[in-house]
């Protein structure tokens, strides 16, 4: 404890397992590349910006690998979580960092705007679970996923909560293993 501050050091062994994080061209997900890299993980980072994944490769070597792609597609979240089980073998962890914030006060927002957040920070979110959970049953792994936004303790069980309120429960599907749920928010004790 330091000036009435409790810290601890956690680490975690992630020695042979495949992440994959999306919006990692700055920032919190740049910052997670580095926690998985330090933890023995092969990372595959996504983002839109091309730029700014090439910044974060550029840290960590061969164990990086970077897709462009739009999250908030079909086929752009097919294409990043192909891209990890072609490159590295499959996936153990998606990790759903991407999101845009609008920056406008309310009364002054354009709904364009708003259509781009939920298509990122929902959708997005969704397709990136799923198409990540379909590859790592499919490679008999079971998994996980998480978003940074909201991260879990492990060994809490709880039953699926829907993204919005008007949305259907979640249930895992077969094969998927889940130790914990909570909107957009999972996190598998790997």
């Amino acid at each position: 404890m330091h000036d009435g501050i409790i810290s601890e050091q956690v680490s975690f062994d992630f020695s042979g397992k495949v992440v994959i994080i999306t919006g990692a061209a700055r920032g919190i997900g740049r910052a997670m590349v580095k926690a998985f890299v330090d933890s023995g993980a092969r990372v595959l980072v996504a983002d839109r910006d091309a730029e700014g994944l090439s910044e974060t490769c550029a840290l960590f070597g061969e164990e990086v690998a970077a897709v462009v792609g739009d999250i908030s597609t079909v086929e752009g979240a097919k294409a990043i979580v192909d891209e990890a089980v072609n490159r590295f073998g499959g996936v153990d962890v998606c990790v759903n960092n991407a999101a845009v914030a609008p920056h406008t006060a309310l009364l002054e927002e354009r709904a364009e705007v708003w259509d781009r957040v939920y298509a990122v920070n929902c959708r997005g979110t969704f397709l990136m679970t799923q198409t990540a959970a379909r590859a790592m049953i499919g490679g008999g792994k079971g998994g996980g996923s998480s978003t940074s936004h909201q991260p879990q303790p492990r060994g809490v069980h709880r039953e699926a909560r829907p993204t919005h309120p008007a949305g259907p429960p979640l249930r895992p599907s077969p094969g998927w293993r889940p130790s914990s749920w909570r909107p957009t928010a999972y996190w598998s004790t790997l």
